[in-house]
């Protein structure tokens, strides 16, 4: 409706026909249970029978965890603007690490990147400056 009162619009005309049941306690209490709705796009797993042979337990061999970004940053001088950067949605330690060694400021940082002015290269240089320095502890 507008302001003038006057309404626009489609309008939409329907009928509902509205029908007695004989006896509504009768109808309840014969009411199967509904069946389970099953969604046609969430596929069930089928069971796959496995012979008795190759029910044996493999030996489990784990491999060695890599630290996640904040356990590498939590142990770290710059923790504090490394996580800063994380939250930023800057999320590859290697290169926020090199850059704030260089920098010593997270905002600058984060604008060097979020302006372009970190380029590929610069990322891949980064990466082998820091395979070298790894090399050359082991």
């Amino acid at each position: 409706m507008t302001a003038e009162g006057v309404f626009f619009g489609p309008k939409v005309w329907c009928t509902v026909k509205v029908q007695a049941q004989d006896d509504p306690v009768e109808e309840l209490k014969q009411d199967p249970e509904p069946a389970p709705v099953q969604n046609p796009y969430q596929q069930q797993p089928e069971p796959v029978a496995q012979p008795e042979e190759q029910k044996r337990e493999e030996p489990v061999i784990e491999q060695p965890k890599e630290p996640t970004y904040m356990e590498l940053a939590a142990g770290h001088t710059l923790g504090a603007e490394l996580i800063m950067l994380y939250e930023f949605g800057f999320k590859d330690f290697v290169v926020n690490e090199h850059l704030l060694t260089k920098y010593k400021d997270a905002n600058v940082v984060a604008e060097l990147m979020m302006s372009g002015q970190v380029a590929e290269e610069s990322i891949q240089a980064i990466y082998r400056t820091a395979k070298s320095k790894q090399q050359n502890r082991q």
